[in-house]
């Protein structure tokens, strides 16, 4: 480990990849000499290096706090801020330092202050002792510091409700970090804050665009907390500032169902001209809870929207909708497709909160089953897990395909056909062919299936049985392993 100190010593000199190797090192050591020489290279100006640090810290653990402790006490600023940062990834697991962080907070420069507030922040509930100090901040003259002072409030929670007025006035100020840093932390401080809903809607008619927008956030982050002020913020749907719409749809998705009524209001911002907005609307239609035809006609079209935040939220909201909108299908199957990870996958979700869906639907998926792209066999697998039971028809391609060379799809068509349960039984003869005319490789990977398949596997027990006497010792033992659960399966009366 000295070696590896040493190398980091010279870390500005090094290459990058191996600079970044051996803060790796640092970090999996765990050790407080370790973290004590990582906290030092934080406080340098190698900005390439500060994220490699930032991660290593966090692996060290509750080995950062103590030096990182005695570090705060020092006279260098950036060392001291360093320190900070280093306490911030360790969380609550850094409380200790809580009154070492308390002692230099009204007298530090600006900068260390705010590395103090994030750490005192981080800690949580933790940190609830020091809500005078942290609320003490948001007199400051420095921006930077009463932003981070609100953040570090919301994130101290609900003993901070003492200063849930003065968040309030803060969320009408004029710079917006301020704003934003107050609308948040008046959510996170939990249900006291509720009885300052009505301040909250006052300010939504501010003639500042930023201060609407910051109640309205701080509205949203309340929840159904906040719904007497679904009415108000339904007024500035059709707000001229593209922002104080988005974040009025936001907010009423947020409050989710007791915000029903606006639902059609919001419904109108499904074609506004900005994609922000609309995707935003998209969303909160389906937390709302929206219904209506016609709405979720205009979902189902924002689906194929040129851009991919309108598309996401679309799918999800969808989802959201449930059985309501299983008409939108066919959209969300053609996102299979999505060039974007993570709208191809909120597709898949939401297909299979929609119910029973059309044997096409289903048809046009198990067909993806062959592709001979595994990111979109494995993406149809999916699917196909999420329909459960509606998907029965699918089971015999399932079987096929459970015995393909890649474990996660594989695992992923074995979880299908789980979660079809007896609807998969007439298919079972399948299982008894491969298990005959198979090779080797072809019989060990379908007694697997078998295996995870033994509650309805009753029925092929004789085909499993023979197996179990195969020239090839593996299969044998396979066989013998599907056996045993099948057997135990029939003795608590759950095999079928």
């Amino acid at each position: 480990m000295n070696g590896v100190l040493g190398v980091l010593s010279r870390a500005a000199f090094l290459p990058a990849s191996l600079r970044t190797q051996t803060i790796q090192r640092l970090g999996s050591s765990g050790s407080s000499s370790a973290a004590r020489q990582l906290i030092a290279t934080l406080a340098a100006d190698d900005q390439e290096t500060h994220s490699a640090v930032l991660t290593a810290l966090t692996a060290c653990g509750p080995a950062v706090v103590q030096p990182a402790t005695e570090l705060l006490k020092g006279s260098a600023a950036k060392l001291r801020s360093a320190a900070a940062e280093s306490l911030a990834q360790a969380g609550p697991a850094a409380v200790s330092a809580l009154p070492t962080l308390q002692h230099d907070l009204a007298t530090a420069p600006p900068d260390v202050r705010i590395s103090f507030l994030k750490a005192i922040g981080a800690m949580g509930s933790g940190a609830a002792p020091a809500v005078d100090d942290v609320g003490g901040q948001l007199e400051d003259s420095n921006s930077r510091v009463v932003a981070a002072a609100a953040t570090a409030l919301g994130q101290i929670g609900p003993a901070a409700k003492g200063f849930v007025p003065q968040l309030i006035v803060l969320v009408g100020h004029l710079e917006k970090p301020i704003r934003d840093a107050a609308g948040e932390a008046v959510g996170r401080i939990g249900p006291i804050t509720k009885v300052f809903v009505p301040k909250l809607i006052e300010q939504l008619a501010h003639e500042d665009n930023g201060v609407r927008v910051a109640a309205a956030k701080a509205l949203g982050e309340m929840g159904s907390d906040a719904a007497k002020a679904a009415g108000p913020l339904s007024a500035i749907l059709e707000d001229t500032s593209r922002d104080v719409r988005q974040a009025a749809a936001e907010a009423l998705g947020k409050i989710g169902e007791p915000a029903g009524a606006t639902a059609p209001r919001i419904a109108r911002l499904l074609s506004d001209r900005d994609y922000g907005v609309q995707a935003a609307a998209a969303r909160a239609c389906g937390q709302v809870g929206l219904f209506d035809a016609d709405a979720i006609g205009q979902l189902t079209q924002l689906l194929g929207h040129n851009r991919g935040s309108v598309r996401h939220a679309a799918a999800e909201a969808v989802g959201m909708l449930g059985p309501k909108a299983a008409s939108a299908a066919r959209g969300l199957i053609t996102l299979f497709d999505d060039k974007y990870e993570a709208i191809q996958l909120a597709a898949v979700r939401s297909l299979g909160h929609l119910g029973t869906i059309d044997a096409a639907h289903i048809s046009a998926i198990e067909l993806r089953l062959q592709s001979p792209d595994m990111s979109t066999r494995l993406l149809a697998a999916r699917a196909l897990a999420s329909l459960g039971p509606a998907a029965a028809a699918t089971a015999p391609s399932l079987i096929r395909a459970a015995t393909d060379s890649s474990e996660q799809f594989a695992a992923k068509c074995v979880e299908a056909l789980i979660n079809m349960g007896a609807s998969i039984q007439p298919s079972l003869p399948l299982i008894t062919e491969q298990l005959s005319n198979g090779d080797s490789l072809t019989k060990q990977r379908t007694l697997k299936v078998v295996a995870c398949l033994a509650t309805y596997a009753g029925s092929i027990a004789d085909s499993v049985q023979t197996c179990s006497s195969d020239p090839d010792p593996a299969t044998r033992e396979a066989a013998r392993a599907a056996l045993e659960l099948i057997q135990k399966a029939q003795l608590s009366g759950m095999s079928r």
